[in-house]
């Protein structure tokens, strides 16, 4: 074999210095797999018998998870949180406060007037998610198909 100057060894480029290779794919066609035939093991859902693939079930199961996961870390129950716990602990030294602390802050319980104002806002936090709950958005399938949560067109 030689080597004609463009890369090819001397058999016309078919298939490199040993000679023609042909691919053959995994159902024994000559090119890529085809996506119709369905004895092809690569084409997910077809052949198989089953309507539906594992990975749409799957794929159901995290939407669930991730609504559920929405809900619990929204925002106004950390924050709502947050400041119940910090406005009980604040009031707390407020109510225990010495008379000498008193005389420091010209006999005004700062603590505890701070405490309730945290105590209340906290409260109000969790008042506003228990009245206004996180609706999760609809998920692709729902919204393909127009189930519940989807958002109507401009037309209907």
């Amino acid at each position: 074999m030689t080597n004609d100057g463009n890369g090819e060894n001397g058999n016309n480029g078919a298939g490199g210095p040993h000679g023609a290779h042909e691919y053959r794919g995994p159902s024994g066609s000559r090119g890529p797999s085809d996506p119709a035939d369905p004895a092809d093991p690569g084409v997910p859902g077809v052949g198989k018998g089953d309507p539906e693939p594992d990975w749409r079930e799957e794929e159901r199961e995290l939407e669930e998870r991730s609504a559920s996961a929405a809900r619990l870390f929204d925002i106004r129950r950390v924050i709502g949180l947050l400041f119940v716990i910090y406005g009980v602990l604040v009031t707390a030294a407020g109510i225990f406060v010495s008379d000498a602390d008193l005389a420091k802050a010209q006999d005004i319980n700062i603590n505890l007037w701070a405490g309730l104002s945290m105590l209340v806002l906290g409260l109000l936090f969790l008042l506003w998610l228990r009245l206004s709950p996180t609706v999760p958005p609809p998920s692709r399938r729902e919204a393909d198909d127009g189930g519940p949560g989807a958002v109507p067109s401009a037309g209907e």
